[in-house]
C-alpha cells in the first residue's frame, strides 16, 4: 500500500528523500500560505463549520502576498513548493490568479499548489490559472451527487457542472500541470469503484484520503470511527514523538505573519506558535532565528507533547507523516547540527 500511496504522492510532489539525513535546511522545503479563511461549504469535519470557534474572517491581501514573495526573493532561496490553501476556500480570494502569477514569475519556486474544493472553479478561471503557470490543483470532493453534497457539506452543489468544470480544466491545461482529485474514504461508503470510473478520466491522479483529526474540539467518533487508522494520505500511522512538519514547511498567515505549523496558523485565531512577521522581518532571519531554533531542539529532545503548549494538543500531526519523515531515533546529530547554526 506505501508503495502504490508514495507513486502517487510522487506524481504530485516528485520523490521524497529521507528527511533525517538533509536536517538542517538552509530554508524550508516548502511555504504554505492562507488565502482565506472563510468557506462556501460547511464541511462537518471543518473548524469553519464549528460554531465555538471565533473566526478571524480574513483575506490575504495582495501588498501582504508580495511582501512573502519578496522576502522569499530576497533571502534567495529556492523552494520546492508555495501551496495556496488556508483553513478556508482559496478560489474566493479575488487574487488568487495574481497570487500564482507573481509566485511563478521569481523563478525561486518549482511548483504553485492550489487546495480547493473546486465548487468555484469555472472555465474562465481555470483558463486564466493555466495562463498563470499553475503547477498543480489539488481538489478534495466531498460526495458523489448532489444528494452527498448537501450530507457532508451543508450546502446544495451542482454536482454535475461540478465535473464539467474539473472535465474542462483537464482536458486545456498544459501536460506539466496535474490535476489531484481526492475524496474522504468515509464520505464514499464502499464506493470506490464509482468514484473510479467519475473522476479516472478527468484528472491525472486519484486518491482516497482519510480523516484527519484537525479540529481539538470536535469529536471524530461522531463523523466516523476509522479517522485514526491510517494518515491523511494512506499511509499507515507511525508511532512517533516528534512532529517533522516545522523542520522543512513554515506556514505564512494572511495578515503576513509566520507560524511553525500549517495546523498551528490557520487552524488557529489569533494564529498560534508564531515565530516571525513579515512586515518586519526577514525570512530568513526568522528561519535561523534562536527562538524557532529552539524550538526544534526541544521538539527533538522532548517530543511534540512537551515542544510548546499548542503542539501538545495536536491530533493531526500523525496524519503528516511520510515514513521518510520520521525522525524519532535520529537526533542526536541534528541538535548539534542546530546548536551550530545558532552560534553562527
Amino acid at each position: 500500500m506505501e508503495n502504490e500511496v508514495s507513486n502517487k504522492m510522487a506524481i504530485i510532489n516528485d520523490t521524497r528523500k529521507p528527511l533525517a539525513a538533509r536536517l538542517p535546511l538552509e530554508c524550508p522545503l516548502s511555504i504554505s500560505v492562507t488565502t482565506a479563511n472563510v468557506c462556501n461549504l460547511k464541511c462537518e469535519f471543518c473548524a469553519i463549520s464549528n460554531k465555538e470557534h471565533k473566526r478571524n474572517k480574513s483575506f490575504m491581501e495582495l501588498n501582504d502576498y508580495k511582501i512573502l514573495i519578496n522576502r522569499i526573493v530576497e533571502s534567495k532561496w529556492h523552494l520546492k513548493q508555495l501551496v495556496l490553501v488556508g483553513l478556508g476556500e482559496p478560489l474566493l480570494n479575488k487574487n488568487i490568479v495574481d497570487f500564482v502569477k507573481i509566485a511563478k514569475s521569481t523563478n525561486k519556486i518549482d511548483k504553485v499548489h492550489i487546495v480547493t474544493n473546486g465548487t468555484l472553479l469555472t472555465h474562465e478561471l481555470s483558463d486564466k490559472l493555466i495562463e498563470a503557470g499553475i503547477d498543480v490543483i489539488r481538489v478534495s470532493i466531498n460526495g458523489l451527487s448532489k444528494e452527498d453534497y448537501l450530507k457532508y457539506t451543508g450546502v446544495d452543489v451542482d454536482f454535475d457542472e461540478l465535473i464539467d468544470n474539473l472535465s474542462y480544466f483537464y482536458n486545456h491545461k498544459n501536460e506539466n500541470t496535474k490535476l489531484y482529485i481526492k475524496i474522504m474514504d468515509y464520505q464514499i461508503e464502499n464506493k470506490e469503484h464509482i468514484f473510479e470510473k467519475i473522476f479516472k478520466n478527468i484528472s491525472d491522479v486519484i486518491n482516497v484520503e482519510y480523516l484527519t483529526e484537525m479540529d481539538v474540539t470536535k469529536d471524530y467518533d461522531e463523523i466516523t470511527n476509522e479517522y485514526s487508522k491510517k494518515g491523511l494520505k494512506g499511509f499507515e500511522k507511525v508511532d512517533t514523538k516528534i512532529c517533522p512538519l516545522p523542520f522543512y514547511h513554515i506556514y505564512c498567515n494572511a495578515d503576513a505573519t509566520i507560524s511553525a505549523c500549517c495546523v498551528a496558523g490557520p487552524w488557529y485565531t489569533p494564529p498560534a506558535l508564531i515565530i516571525g512577521d513579515l512586515h518586519s522581518d526577514k525570512l530568513s532571519d526568522i528561519w535561523k532565528s534562536k527562538s524557532f531554533n529552539k524550538f526544534l531542539i526541544a521538539m527533538l529532545e522532548y517530543g511534540k507533547n512537551a515542544a510548546d503548549p499548542v503542539c501538545s494538543k495536536c491530533k493531526a500531526y500523525l496524519s503528516y507523516i511520510y515514513p521518510e519523515d520520521v525522525l524519532d531515533g535520529k537526533t542526536q546529530n541534528i541538535i548539534k547540527q542546530l546548536q551550530i547554526k545558532m552560534e553562527g
